[in-house]
Parts: structure tokens; C-alpha cells; sequence
């Protein structure tokens, strides 16, 4: 992608882990904020932080309370290193004081079937991808990692309500397309992209996966995920989540 033809003909849509890759990527092919140019930032899904029921923590104070109290019970899953996902489970334990060990698997699908079977006893992961499991009672929601509640989780009280204000993180999707893509081009690529999100059938299917539709200019997703690198890394840094 970052070596492509800068014609406006080769998209990228990229998450979150884009701006985490930086800090805990050792070596990377392509310089994320030189070589990509974002075009908006569409859209935005919700993470929450689930427990099994066999875990007795019924809020997410009572949870960082047990990873006090006994050290080594509980197990941290995500759907791989470097994700949101990963980084919020650090900034939890860095906030909360407590140590658990991070449960990496090769993707959101895995790492949910872990947790429905016990393999782990903590997740976080998207509440859409969750919503099943947690009406089947499966799994129990503790909290959800942003300044809102969840729409699709409505009764599920945000971190700042769960006495961690600190700990947030969304899994974001910005489009971007190569570094020289002339301004005239991002330009055109931004409109026809606000646009189609916000017709009624699109907008739609964006919500039902559990996202919420945004739509900004080149210039706020630039400076949103300037920030966003910026945020992510202090937080691997002072996790101790080194580069590998």
C-alpha cells in the first residue's frame, strides 16, 4: 500500500493497531505517518471488557480488587499483540496495579472462543463480537472502554462509571491512501466517503456490525491519528510492552 502508484486508485482502510504498530513493532517496512495520507475517519466500534462467569468480580473494581488479592488468577486475552485490545488490557493493569498475563491469539474469533470455553477468564474485544455470548450469558460485561456507552450494550456502565476514566480505547477505521496522492484527489476521496457513510442503507449496516458512523476532513483524521500514535505509544512505554 505505502509504495503504490499515488493515483487515488489504491485504498487502505486501516484500525486502530495502525497507530499502535510504532511502538511495539521493532522494525516496520513503511513509515506510518510519512507514507500514509488519511483521507477521513469513518467509523468507530466500541470495546468492552467481559469476564467468565466463574470469575466473581461483578463490577470491574471488584476485578482489579481479585487481581490484587491473588495474584496469577486471572489470564488477559486478546486477539493479538499490538492490538487495541492488548494495549487496553496493559493500561488496566497499569492503572489498576495489578499483574495478569496476556493471552495473545490470531485474531478477535479465536481469542472469543477462549473465553466462552474457559480457556481464559478475561477479554477484550468488540461488543459487537461479543453481544451473542453475553445474552447467552456466557460471558459477563464489566465495562466499555469509552467516554459513551455502547448503543448496542446500552446497560453496560462506560470506564469513567466503572471508576477507571483512564482506560480507553476504541477500535477506529481511518482510510488512507499512499504518500504524493495529489490534494485535489484526497479531496474528491474524502467527499465521496462522507457521503456514502452517510446514506441511510450504509449508515445502517455500519451500525448493525456495532460501529458508529463519523466522517471528519484529511486534516482532523490527520491530527486525530498524530494523536492517537502519540497516546498508544506513552501507554506501551509505560506498560513495559516492548518492541519485537
Amino acid at each position: 500500500m505505502a509504495s503504490a502508484p499515488a493515483d487515488g486508485h489504491t485504498i487502505l482502510v486501516a484500525p486502530t493497531s495502525h497507530a499502535i504498530n510504532p511502538a511495539v513493532l521493532a522494525k516496520m517496512p513503511f513509515d506510518t505517518v510519512r507514507d500514509l495520507v488519511p483521507v477521513t475517519l469513518f467509523a468507530s466500534t466500541k470495546v468492552v471488557i467481559v469476564v467468565t462467569p466463574s470469575i466473581n468480580a461483578p463490577t470491574l473494581k471488584d476485578l482489579v480488587a481479585l487481581g490484587k488479592a491473588k495474584p496469577g488468577l486471572l489470564s488477559i486475552g486478546s486477539a493479538g499483540n499490538g492490538t487495541v485490545f492488548h494495549l487496553l488490557g496493559e493500561l488496566l493493569k497499569t492503572q489498576g496495579g495489578f499483574d495478569a498475563p496476556h493471552v495473545p491469539f490470531k485474531g478477535g474469533g479465536p481469542a472469543v472462543t477462549a473465553i466462552v470455553g474457559n480457556d481464559i477468564n478475561v477479554l477484550f474485544d468488540t461488543g459487537f463480537a461479543l453481544s451473542p455470548f453475553l445474552k447467552a450469558n456466557k460471558v459477563r460485561a464489566l465495562a466499555v472502554a469509552s467516554e459513551k456507552r455502547s448503543t448496542i450494550l446500552p446497560d453496560v456502565p462506560t470506564m469513567a462509571e466503572a471508576g477507571f476514566p483512564n482506560v480507553l480505547g476504541e477500535n477506529w477505521y481511518v482510510i488512507f491512501v499512499p504518500r504524493g496522492t495529489p490534494t485535489r484527489v484526497v479531496a474528491r476521496l474524502n467527499t465521496e466517503f462522507n457521503d456514502a457513510v452517510k446514506r441511510p442503507e450504509v449508515r445502517k449496516r455500519i451500525e448493525s456490525l456495532g460501529a458508529e458512523v463519523l466522517g471528519t476532513t484529511p486534516e482532523e483524521a490527520r491530527r486525530f491519528v498524530d494523536a492517537e500514535i502519540v497516546r498508544w505509544a506513552k501507554i506501551a512505554k509505560s506498560a513495559g510492552v516492548k518492541p519485537e
